[in-house]
C-alpha cells in the first residue's frame, strides 16, 4: 500500500515595498527581491501553492503568473513612494490582501512576510480580531527580516551621509519577532541578532538562501573567453587590464565607496591596469548620484566605470568576466551577490561582515574593515597571482554548486509544516 504524499500548504507571501519581479540595482530593489522570487518559484516547482503580494505602481490591480508563482500588485500607498515613506499603509496593504485572497476564495495557510513593513501588514491576516476567523484557521505567520534596523544603527552609525533607522522600525521588528509563530535567519550569526531583539529560540530557524544555478552558472572555458572579450570590449578594456566587478544599488552600506578609493590606491602602485565597473544605480525612488560624482572626482577616473541594473542573465555573464567579484557591504545578513558570483566560478574578495564568511566559506578572500589600505592589499594579492585566481575559481564554483533554492524551499516547507503539525497537538 503507497502512501500518497502530505498536501503542500497555500503559502501567502508579501513583499510590499519592492515587487519580485523587479531586477535588482536601483530603487529599492535589492536582493531580497531576488529572494522572494527564487524561493517562492522553488516552493511552487515543490507543489505548494505560492501568491505573492506586492504594491503596484499603475493605480491598478494586476495579476502576473511568473513559474506557477501567482504575483499580485495591489494599488495601496501613492505611486512612487519609497519604502520610508510606506509605514502608513501597512494596515490598508493588509487589508487588501485579505481582502483579494476573500475574493479569489482563498484561504492561506502560510503567511511568509519579508521586510519589517510586510510584517506589519502580515498581522491583518494573522490576528483573530483582524482575519474575523477563529483561532484554529489562522495562518502561520512566518517572517524574514533580511535586515535588521538595530544591526544597520551599529555598524553604520557616522558612516558617510547614513541617517540611523527610526525608532518605529526598531519597535515593530522587536514586536514582530515576539509574535511571529517563524522567524527565518539565513545564518546563525543573524538567528542571534534575532534574539537578541525579541525572538523566542524555538521559534527561530537557520535556512541559507540559494543561487538560481540554471542562470549563475561556470561557463565552458570558450564561451568564458567570447564573454570576457565582451565585456571587456564594451569598457574600451586593453588585453592586459585586469577587472573588479562590484554590483549592488549605490548606498554607503554597500561600500562602493572603500572599493574606489582602493582603485585609486591600485592605480599608483599595480603592475597592470585595475578597472572597475560598478554594476547598479541610485538606491531608492528619488535615488543620489553620488558614486559618479564621487568617480568624476577620482584621481582613478579614467578606470572606474558605470552600468545600471542588468537583468540576471547579464550579470552572470559580467559576473564571469571579472578578475575578482569584490563585495565590500558594510553589512549583509547573507550576500546574494556573493554567492552568485561564486556559482559561475569568480574570484570573490568579501567584507568580514554579517553573513559573508558564511556565504563564501573558505572559497574566498575575506578582508578585516572597510580601511582603503586593506583592501587594495587584497585586490592586489589576487589580481597579481594567476595561480591563486585559478585556485579561486574552482572553489567558488564547488562552493556555489553546495547553493540551492531548492533546498531552500524544502526547508521552509519542512519549517511551516513542523509548526503546523505543533498547532495541531496543541
Amino acid at each position: 500500500m503507497t502512501t500518497s504524499p502530505a498536501p503542500q500548504p497555500t503559502v501567502v507571501v508579501l513583499s510590499l515595498h519592492t515587487s519580485p519581479l523587479e531586477d535588482p540595482g536601483t530603487g529599492d530593489a535589492g536582493g531580497m527581491n531576488t529572494y522572494v522570487r527564487q524561493l517562492s518559484r522553488a516552493q511552487a516547482a515543490l507543489g505548494a501553492r505560492v501568491r505573492v503580494y506586492t504594491r503596484s505602481e499603475t493605480g491598478e490591480r494586476w495579476e502576473v503568473d511568473d513559474r506557477d508563482v501567482t504575483v499580485v500588485g495591489l494599488p495601496v500607498g501613492p505611486p512612487g513612494a519609497t519604502k520610508e515613506d510606506l509605514p502608513g499603509t501597512t494596515g490598508d496593504f493588509g487589508d487588501a490582501v485579505l481582502a483579494d485572497l476573500v475574493a479569489a476564495g482563498l484561504t492561506a495557510d502560510v503567511v511568509h512576510s519579508h521586510y519589517w513593513l510586510s510584517g506589519l501588514a502580515a498581522e491583518r491576516l494573522t490576528c483573530e480580531a483582524c482575519a474575523g476567523l477563529p483561532v484554529g484557521r489562522l495562518p502561520l505567520h512566518a517572517h524574514t527580516m533580511h535586515t535588521l534596523g538595530a544591526t544597520k544603527n551599529a555598524e553604520l552609525t557616522g558612516v558617510g551621509d547614513w541617517l540611523p533607522e527610526p525608532a518605529g522600525r526598531l519597535e515593530a521588528e522587536t514586536q514582530l519577532l515576539r509574535t511571529v509563530d517563524l522567524a527565518v535567519a539565513s545564518t546563525p550569526e543573524e538567528a542571534e541578532e534575532l534574539l537578541e531583539q525579541g525572538a523566542a529560540r524555538e521559534r527561530v530557524t537557520v535556512i541559507p538562501p540559494g543561487v538560481d544555478t540554471d542562470t549563475f552558472r561556470p561557463l565552458e572555458p570558450t564561451r568564458r573567453e567570447a564573454v570576457r572579450e565582451e565585456v571587456r570590449g564594451s569598457l574600451g578594456l586593453g588585453p592586459d587590464a585586469l577587472l573588479v566587478v562590484q554590483a549592488g544599488r549605490w548606498q554607503e552600506v554597500k561600500g562602493q565607496d572603500v572599493l574606489v578609493a582602493a582603485a585609486e590606491a591600485l592605480a599608483a602602485r599595480a603592475a597592470a591596469p585595475v578597472h572597475v565597473l560598478f554594476v547598479g544605480g541610485p538606491s531608492g525612488a528619488s535615488g543620489s548620484d553620488w558614486l559618479p560624482a564621487r568617480i568624476v572626482t577620482s584621481p582613478a577616473r579614467d578606470r572606474l566605470h558605470t552600468r545600471g541594473a542588468v537583468p540576471p542573465a547579464e550579470l552572470a555573464e559580467i559576473l564571469a568576466a571579472a578578475d575578482v567579484v569584490a563585495v565590500p557591504s558594510r553589512t549583509e545578513s547573507f550576500g546574494l551577490v556573493a554567492a552568485e558570483a561564486l556559482a559561475v566560478g569568480a574570484p570573490v574578495v568579501a567584507a568580514h561582515v554579517g553573513g559573508l564568511p558564511r556565504a563564501l566559506d573558505g572559497a574566498g578572500l575575506l578582508v578585516e574593515g572597510h580601511e582603503p589600505a586593506p583592501w587594495a592589499d587584497a585586490l592586489r594579492a589576487v589580481l597579481g597571482d594567476a595561480a591563486l585566481r585559478d585556485e579561486l575559481a574552482v572553489r567558488a564554483a564547488r562552493r556555489g554548486e553546495r547553493l540551492s533554492w531548492r533546498d531552500a524551499a524544502a526547508a521552509h516547507l519542512t519549517a511551516y509544516g513542523e509548526l503546523a503539525g505543533g498547532r495541531d497537538d496543541a
